[in-house]
């Protein structure tokens, strides 16, 4: 097992966390189901998302999340090269508040009126602030869970099934290659673990050889010290492992709504695919060694697809 079995669960309900707020999120922006001027079944933009929300489709959705990602990691790697982590940290904060911000906006849409509109926005960015200067792992992650939760409201409404199903494959193509191959994912795991500064889920724990030979856990709650030399570790999920089976999960979603689900039961059928994802991502913590890296987006995609499966039959 790659981490202790204390925070193996802790992460894992964590991503859990997440695929359900983020669904629900979906779901309760998408019940307003009209036709186009073709005679074509679609869900109306609600909650005044629509100018956060690509005007693309088909391929040209696919295109635009893979260059995105493409751009993304090449500033991260020249930032990690030159150290610049001040730029980094400036980057992570406008991320958070905005991805946040969106999501709370959802949230909060049936109190926003006046003034009250720009509350997501202040909130997002007092999460985001508290994520730079206060290192506490409830704070931590409650923005985490909301901002790829802002990430899939956005990008969930421009894929449909067969092109979410292709981003899973191609992602899970790259993870692996970037992971197992020029090992640049690795590099910028790293470069933000030391920059206290992660993109994803992250729960730091001490670890520490006891008589028996035995590593026994202890989840930091709080830590602005680092911890002794030796003793101190951290279980990670990159944020791309929570967003993708999120976003697919939301397609499929919205997918069952159009063809004449409730939005209530599409969220309860959609919640199939959360849990043989989540029982996914536990397999990969529970065979997975320590000290290593794998690639997540395999294990998570598998699980996606199995479910999705599962639904269809």
């Amino acid at each position: 097992m790659k981490h202790s079995g204390l925070v193996t669960f802790f992460l894992v309900f964590i991503f859990l966390v997440s695929q359900i707020v983020g669904l629900y999120l979906i779901k309760s922006i998408s019940g307003n189901v009209v036709v186009d001027a073709d005679g074509k079944k679609v869900i109306s933009p609600d909650a005044g998302l629509e100018e956060f929300t690509p005007k693309t489709e088909g391929l040209g959705s696919l295109l635009y999340i893979v260059i995105a990602i493409g751009i993304g990691t090449v500033l991260v790697l020249l930032i990690a090269k030159f150290n610049k982590v001040n730029i980094w940290k400036v980057w992570f904060l406008f991320a958070v508040t905005m991805a946040a911000g969106i999501a709370l906006k959802v949230l909060l849409k049936d109190v926003l009126v006046g003034l009250l509109v720009y509350l997501p926005w202040i909130i997002g960015g007092l999460l985001a602030l508290a994520k730079l200067v206060w290192r506490n792992v409830v704070v931590y992650n409650i923005a985490e869970v909301l901002m790829y939760a802002g990430i899939a409201l956005i990008l969930a409404p421009i894929l449909t099934v067969f092109w979410a199903i292709l981003l899973l494959v191609l992602i899970s193509g790259y993870d692996m290659y970037a992971v197992w191959k020029s090992k640049h994912m690795v590099t910028m795991a790293k470069f933000q673990q030391g920059t206290n500064v992660f993109a994803g889920l992250m729960i730091p724990y001490k670890r520490k050889a006891v008589v028996s030979g035995k590593v026994s856990a202890k989840v930091v709650k709080e830590s602005r010290v680092p911890l002794p030399k030796g003793e101190s570790t951290v279980a990670i999920l990159g944020g791309g492992d929570v967003a993708f089976p999120l976003i697919f999960e939301g397609v499929i979603l919205r997918d069952l709504i159009l063809k004449g689900a409730s939005p209530l039961l599409a969220f309860w059928q959609s919640m199939v695919i959360v849990g043989t994802t989540t029982i996914a991502l536990a397999l990969l913590f529970t065979l997975a060694k320590k000290d290593r890296f794998y690639p997540a987006m395999p294990f998570i995609s598998a699980g996606c697809l199995l479910g999705w499966l599962v639904l269809l039959l």
